[in-house]
């Protein structure tokens, strides 16, 4: 059993927090914490298990309470729910691709010779070296 000063106060809490679900306006500060007290998570289920702690109650009993007035201040109002989420507009599936012909491996071209493309890697090479090849050089020749 709680200290009665403790009960009285978190009594309190919650009586103002059933206010604030049936009184104020949607989408206000006072009312989605109002809300969250009773139906949220992480830090609010903690508090309102210390809460319910200190009424002697259920926690899951004070939150299906507060879901019961959460739930009748929306219908009263023609609110969506908050679990309710928008519906989705799925696009149209693409048109499938016409049919290609399978990938051939073409054959290797005969002009091509490994000796022009090592005398081309290393004259690159040479420019990078001297400084000339590369963009990022802080000491290279500007034009």
């Amino acid at each position: 059993m709680s200290d009665p000063c403790c009960r009285a106060l978190w009594a309190a809490v919650v009586l103002q927090a059933k206010e604030d679900v049936q009184n104020a306006p949607f989408d206000s500060l006072i009312y989605n914490d109002a809300e969250a007290f009773f139906v949220g998570g992480g830090d609010w289920r903690y508090s309102r298990a210390h809460a319910a702690e200190q009424l002697d109650i259920d926690p899951e009993r004070l939150a299906e309470l507060g879901r019961s007035w959460v739930s009748q201040r929306r219908l009263s109002e023609n609110a969506p729910a908050r679990d309710a989420k928008p519906a989705v507009q799925r696009q149209p599936m693409p048109e499938r691709m016409p049919q290609q012909d399978p990938i051939r491996v073409l054959p290797v071209n005969a002009e091509l010779k490994p000796e022009r493309l090592a005398a081309t890697n290393r004259a690159s090479a040479q420019r990078w070296r001297r400084g000339d090849g590369n963009p990022f050089n802080p000491f290279r020749k500007v034009a």
